[in-house]
């Protein structure tokens, strides 16, 4: 227990060599290094740096090279940079250096000549980081409309509970924390369906997940002000006002064509009745 809270809270500083064996390649090609990935004696080292970016060191002139080696090996050299720079800002460092080190085999495997191997390897770091941008996004939607709901939800205890909260029809507040509700329950049930690659910051994953609750809400005020016109559930009319305006309000936040449906329906009736008078 000790060494694992050591290891959480107590993290050793990487520019520290941590054996002989890195001190020694690290004073031979004059880096500081991170992560090691490869070297091989005092001929070349690929190695993750400070910033988390791949980094590599040869000393020998690319000597067993030819020039379409060369010429091979810096167009996968561009290649390997340019995948670098996948967005992956929304993932923890440990994933990023997941990503580095799968991607880093590119590199070692362009020094030692197998450029047919480099591609797959590209597309292996991408689809991990692709894979982790999705669940991480998935986190930040789901986290942020939860905690928005239980503050909702909360709200709505107090102004049940504390007299002096009640500057608002208790039946309103129902509609509207039913409609958040409904629609973090729709959020939740389609998750998996949810449109994302990753690429979004965390505030707009935030602002994204705020505004479907918040929609969620007006639904939810819409068909409870057509149920008070008397537009729809007339069957409901005569039972409990704050039981039925919280079911009204989850299904107003839950189903997201509902409210759309209900009003094109009704302004197209209108529209007919119009036609019709005249």
């Amino acid at each position: 227990l000790i060494q694992c809270l050591k290891k959480k809270f107590c993290k050793e500083d990487w520019r520290e060599p941590r054996d002989k064996n890195q001190e020694e390649y690290r004073k031979t090609f004059g880096i500081v290094d991170k992560f090691l990935l490869n070297y091989e004696g005092d001929k070349f080292i690929v190695y993750i740096d400070g910033e988390n970016d791949i980094d590599w060191v040869e000393t020998t002139d690319f000597k067993g090279f030819n020039d379409d080696e060369k010429k091979s090996f810096y167009e996968s050299i561009a290649k390997l940079d340019r995948s670098q720079a996948y967005p992956c800002m929304l993932l923890k460092e440990e994933y990023v250096l997941s990503f580095k080190r799968i991607l880093g085999a590119g590199y070692v495997a362009a020094f030692h000549k197998s450029f047919d191997t480099i591609d797959d390897t590209i597309e292996e770091a991408k689809k991990y980081v692709r894979h982790r941008n999705l669940e991480r996004a998935r986190q930040i939607y789901l986290s942020w409309a939860g905690v928005f709901t239980l503050l909702a939800i909360a709200f709505f205890f107090c102004v049940h509970h504390i007299t002096d909260l009640q500057f608002m029809s208790e039946k309103v507040v129902a509609v509207i924390v039913s409609g958040i509700a409904g629609a973090y329950f729709s959020i939740w049930t389609r998750y998996k369906d949810l449109l994302m690659k990753g690429f979004s910051t965390r505030s707009l994953l935030a602002l994204e997940a705020v505004s479907r609750l918040f929609v969620g809400s007006i639904s939810a005020y819409l068909i409870y002000i057509a149920f008070q016109c008397q537009i729809v559930f007339n069957v409901l009319s005569n039972l409990e006002g704050v039981y039925v305006c919280s079911f009204l309000g989850f299904l107003g936040g839950f189903c997201e064509r509902f409210v759309p449906s209900l009003v094109e329906s009704f302004a197209n009736r209108s529209l007919k009745e119009n036609e019709e008078s005249k």
